[in-house]
């Protein structure tokens, strides 16, 4: 009988698997490790045939013998429980580490055991760690499993030997949670967080809702309960034991001579160490690292983004910035030398969107005047932490001289046709999506519809300099009335630019407000209308309107649709569903608007305007030339700013178009059986699609890859990224750097960036989407991020604070058009706030102060 227990062994194997070895390596060198015993791979692949889907019927209906199950118990000292692990061949190696891939069972029986360990061998075969090795291009090896004491851990964690969000290697962190560690991996259960350095603990504490434990009921297994609030808000761990985790871990990274992630838990104040292996993020040569940001990216794409979606942005971005670059006078055979750089601007993390930092400052270093540009870039992007790039200059100084004088032409040359351009894209844009909305998709063949799609992406590319040339200029006049403002010392606190962007009075993000408000006031004009919105469903609503008496009302609907229909939350997003398609949800939020008492959007932003140009006439008196240079760059700025947010109207109906191709795509691989809901063609790529329709795909079981994606999708769920990763260019599983965990501050101030002016005092309301509430009723709206899907609940707002987001990100450009304080880049508000809490928030200065917590 193939069995090796660990008192016994002396050499390793490759029929043990790198988690066993290494247990073996931590057990011969004094660690202290529960004792365990090995089932090789080989072994068990002796007891299947060769036919891989034989072979998972055969490993779900093995039964081992009794002799089998008690001599590995009676090698574990007649423990009552164990653990069964697996320790497969290609596990927790430098590369890839199969986190969380395969099965765990925990307080193991011997009356449990056949069954626990044909569960975690069956999980070799499962799909989630197929769709793992195909998409890290490796084969399986086999596994082999660990059977291992169980122990009773009063406190479990996973502790790595340098700091993997930052790269320090001077830093250890520890998670930590009471009971049993298995919701750690999983994201099931918020952990304690602690990062040592020089003997110096640093704790975050989370709020630790449940704990897992044995299963006391039953005699076997896991169960999830509650903790009390004093057990939920205590420390999982104590100094002592913090520093003890330490020294563990600084000694197994010595001895294995790289940084360690290992497992550990507690018993009756004993450690134990469970496993160790290396951390796959550090494999790759030093200094190789990619820094990724979502900071203002996430307010186009909130939360998960779909395949779909991210295969056609990925190619929409290198197009685009490719086509600027050359437009601004960068030589084609420089753009062609980085065209890598151009094709990996964006990044699909755990299902979200983040920009490569990298790679956006490599193509503005290929401009003059980066030193100036990088800075105005990451204001622009909400860029929190800066950092550069070494920029690669010509050995040729005549030839760098003149290339730049090229630049410098072409880019005066972008900026005295501005408006002009601005205006002909405009026609331009308007005439093709008038001849595309024109055409009906439902009659056209995939083969025709897969042409008019292309061709219209081609005409979306190939004309949207527009667009991209006055973000460019938005971005550098917008930072330098920030540098004006603060030279010339125009307010104490050097940010009276935002109050004099206020009030353009011809930004279009406001109109859908305005428009809806409008429309509302209508109904409330009509008794029967009005008992209709109030009493009816949004079916019922739309099926009746269609009745004389609501002509006027249906027919402002309709134009509402049809104008703003594809503006909502996650616009960009294809999988989004709008409310052109789905106008029922539109007549939801109607129905909040006529249930409001009074009409809640009011004009505030002309007196905060007024009183700006007030104080900033004021202090210029006597300096004309700064008057004369200053008026000048603060109208420009107006006019860019708003530009850019009109503009990206533009984009929003674009990416509307494009929606309603790939929908019809959906429909047309339904009808042929190629998948089994219109819904699914999101789960696909771009090229996935156009290749199934030319015949040419390489993977023909398109709901095979659906399936997939849908499970890989479903653990995306669970993990939550901080909005700047640095990582190995080589990363892959970035379900390493989960922040799941809602944290317990003690702070009554934090800090954010003021961006409308206002000191207000009220109530907070904690929203994901503005679709899950009616009204803010003059409370103060804090959320994560917004886009322009949001600006329909604003009015109802005493003011508005946002976790992510820049100076000139939506919310910031919306608020101060409208006139409501706002606060944007406020870090882990969402984890210091609840609704409920009264808080003060200055728009000037932007501070939040927290008056006080509810409950």
């Amino acid at each position: 009988m193939m069995l090796y227990h660990s008192k016994n062994i002396e050499n390793q194997s490759k029929n043990y698997g790198a988690k066993a070895n290494n247990l073996l390596k931590l057990k011969s060198n004094g660690f202290d490790i529960p004792e365990f015993t090995i089932i090789p791979a080989d072994y068990l692949t002796s007891l299947l045939s060769h036919d891989v889907d034989i072979n998972k019927s055969q490993i779900r209906n093995y039964k081992f013998n009794d002799t089998f199950i008690e001599e590995i118990f009676s090698n574990l000292g007649e423990s009552s429980y164990v653990a069964v692990r697996s320790s497969a061949l290609n596990e927790d190696g430098n590369q890839n580490s199969f986190a969380g891939q395969y099965e765990t069972k925990l307080f193991v029986t011997k009356s449990t055991f056949n069954q626990a360990l044909v569960s975690v061998w069956e999980s070799a075969f499962s799909k989630r760690v197929e769709s793992y090795q195909e998409y890290n291009n490796i084969h399986s090896l086999g596994i082999a499993i660990i059977v291992q004491r169980m122990i009773n851990a009063d406190v479990s964690g996973v502790a790595f030997s340098m700091n993997p969000l930052t790269g320090n290697i001077n830093q250890t962190v520890i998670n930590a949670v009471r009971g049993l560690g298995e919701g750690i991996v999983s994201g099931e259960i918020n952990a304690d967080l602690y990062i040592v350095e020089n003997e110096k603990i640093t704790p975050t504490l989370a709020e630790k809702k449940h704990i897992i434990q044995f299963d006391s009921q039953t005699g076997h297994g896991t169960c999830k309960l509650e903790l009390s609030q004093i057990e939920s808000e205590a420390s999982s761990l104590n100094d002592q034991q913090v520093l003890e985790i330490n020294l563990l871990i600084r000694k197994v990274t010595e001895l294995f001579q790289c940084p360690q992630d290992i497992e550990f838990c507690f018993h009756n104040e004993k450690l134990y160490l469970l496993q160790a292996r290396p951390i796959t993020a550090l494999s790759q040569k030093k200094d190789e690292y990619i820094i990724w940001d979502n900071s203002n990216i996430i307010e186009s794409y909130p939360g998960l983004t779909l395949p779909l979606t991210f295969s056609f942005i990925e190619k929409m971005y290198e197009a685009v910035y490719r086509q600027l670059s050359q437009v601004l006078g960068i030589k084609l055979a420089t753009i062609e030398k980085n065209s890598q750089t151009y094709s990996t601007m964006l990044g699909l993390l755990c299902g979200k969107v983040y920009y490569n930092l990298n790679n956006w400052h490599k193509t503005l270093s290929l401009l003059p005047g980066y030193s100036l540009n990088k800075e105005l870039m990451d204001n622009m992007m909400g860029v929190k932490e800066k950092f550069d790039i070494q920029v690669q200059h010509s050995s040729n100084t005549i030839e760098s001289i003149f290339d730049l004088s090229i630049a410098v032409i072409k880019i005066i040359k972008q900026h005295s046709s501005l408006n002009k351009d601005r205006i002909a894209f405009q026609l331009y844009f308007n005439s093709i999506m008038k001849k595309y909305e024109a055409m009906d998709y439902k009659t056209m063949a995939l083969n025709e519809l897969l042409e008019n799609y292309q061709n219209f992406e081609t005409t979306l590319v190939k004309k949207w300099k527009a667009p991209l040339v006055n973000d460019f200029f938005c971005m550098i006049y917008f930072g330098l009335l920030q540098k004006l403002v603060k030279k010339y010392k125009l307010d104490e606190n050097g940010i009276v630019h935002n109050d004099l962007v206020t009030g353009s009075g011809d930004i279009i993000s406001t109109e859908p407000a305005k428009m809806t408000q409008f429309i509302a006031n209508m109904i409330k004009q009509s008794p029967s209308a009005l008992t209709c919105f109030i009493s009816s469903t949004p079916k019922e609503i739309l099926s009746i309107l269609h009745k004389a008496e609501f002509s006027e009302i249906d027919k402002a609907i309709k134009a509402y649709l049809m104008k703003w229909g594809d503006r909502c939350v996650g616009e960009l997003k294809l999988e989004t569903v709008t409310y052109k398609q789905r106008p029922e949800n539109y007549i939801k939020i109607l129905q909040n608007y006529v249930c409001r008492e009074q009409d809640t959007i009011v004009r505030k932003e002309s007196t905060i305007r007024k009183d700006a140009e007030t104080k900033v006439s004021h202090v210029l008196k006597g300096h004309p030339l700064r008057k004369l240079i200053f008026s000048y760059i603060l109208h420009k700025t107006r006019y860019l700013v708003s530009n850019r947010e009109n503009l990206r109207f533009e984009r929003t109906r674009g990416f509307g178009m494009v929606r309603t191709m790939m929908v019809e795509f959906g429909n047309k691989f339904t009808e042929n059986n190629f998948i089994d809901d219109i819904s699914d063609i999101f789960y696909l790529t771009q090229q996935e699609i156009f290749d199934t329709v030319k015949n040419m795909a390489a993977q023909k079981d398109l709901k095979a890859i659906v399936h997939l994606r849908k499970l890989e999708y479903s653990r995306f769920e669970n993990i939550h990224l901080p909005e700047r990763i640095k990582a190995s260019s080589q990363e892959r599983d970035f379900s390493i750097f989960n922040t799941n965990v809602k944290t317990i501050s003690s702070k009554k101030t934090l800090q954010g960036i003021g961006c409308c002016a206002g000191i207000v005092r009220g109530k907070v309301s904690i929203i994901q989407s503005p679709t899950e509430i009616d009204s803010l009723n003059n409370t103060i709206l804090v959320t994560a991020s917004t886009d322009p899907g949001w600006v329909v609940l604003f009015p109802s707002a005493s003011a508005i604070v946002v976790e992510r987001g820049s100076l000139l990100s939506h919310s910031a450009i919306v608020s101060r058009e409208m006139g409501i304080p706002c606060i944007v880049g406020v870090k882990d508000i969402l984890s210091v706030l609840q609704t409920g809490d009264i808080i003060e928030i200055d728009g000037t200065n932007g501070t939040v102060t927290i008056i006080e917590k509810y409950g």
